[in-house]
């Protein structure tokens, strides 16, 4: 799946290799193979539904729309635990499911019965559902994550050179020398490390980031001389390519476009 190889690509990679296999039998070979892999997966998602931290996304992948001779956009859905970054006793678990759209139920549905506390997420609206939903232990509580938000700034610093988005970048690159620096210790010396480094530098952001808003908003109008900066700044947008010269009336040609006479003397003949 990391390829995206479907089966007539495998039956066409066999073929070169002088093995000739029909799709049908490699689904056949698939089915099989998924049952008995069954017990494997229900033993995956019983440790994920013990664990008291995941990390779920998403990805599309084209399916066969069958009927239509066409695919369509389907959705993997991973669920994942991993506690190496804090020598946690638990082995890393990935767990796929699909589902043929992108809607937060989906992902209520995949995460129905478990215990864990902490999602860590992308902002994706979707998931908004899951802080809400009613269980035993309490809704689910979103942890976002740094690097979905420095995506974003990172984007806006190149298209734009932007000093507010490069600020930002130093601002949460010195959390992700923090980590780095406590990466695999045990869960008390990473809890120490954040209360006295990263804790400090998170709490001022956040007011700066809301002071930065408040000059973005106030600069929002042509006229403002940080809009009329950013825009200057601006990377120029991409053209389309100048429609080609036509013929106009009057207009010299080149002499290798003109028609030849002996050419339309015989036409006219």
């Amino acid at each position: 799946m990391a390829h995206h190889t479907p089966f007539y690509r495998q039956a066409e990679i066999y073929a070169r290799q002088g093995i000739r296999l029909d799709r049908a039998t490699l689904g056949n070979w698939s089915g099989r193979a998924c049952f008995h892999l069954q017990p494997v997966a229900d033993h995956m998602r019983r440790h994920l539904a013990a664990a008291d931290r995941l990390f779920m996304d998403e990805t599309t992948a084209p399916v066969l729309d069958p009927g239509r001779g066409q695919t369509k956009k389907g959705y993997f859905w991973a669920i994942v635990s991993d506690d190496r970054g804090h020598s946690g006793p638990s082995p890393p678990i990935v767990l796929f499911r699909y589902a043929p759209g992108r809607s937060g139920a989906f992902a209520e549905q995949f995460l129905d019965g478990f215990n864990g506390r902490f999602l860590e997420c992308d902002a994706y609206d979707g998931y908004d559902r899951l802080s809400e939903v009613a269980r035993p232990q309490g809704p689910w509580t979103l942890v976002h994550c740094w690097s979905h938000l420095r995506r974003r700034f990172v984007k806006l610093a190149r298209n734009s050179k932007s000093p507010i988005a490069e600020a930002a970048i130093r601002q949460i690159a010195q959390l992700y020398a923090i980590e780095a620096m406590v990466r695999g210790s045990s869960p008390d010396i990473r809890l120490s490390a954040r209360k006295e480094h990263s804790l400090p530098i998170i709490e001022a952001l956040r007011p700066w980031f809301e002071k930065q808003l408040s000059v973005i908003s106030s600069g929002s109008r042509l006229g403002h001389p940080l809009r009329a900066q950013s825009l200057a700044r601006a990377d120029p947008l991409p053209r389309r390519r100048a429609p080609r010269a036509r013929h106009e009336p009057g207009r010299e040609r080149h002499p290798a476009s003109l028609p030849d006479p002996k050419k339309c003397a015989l036409r006219r003949s």
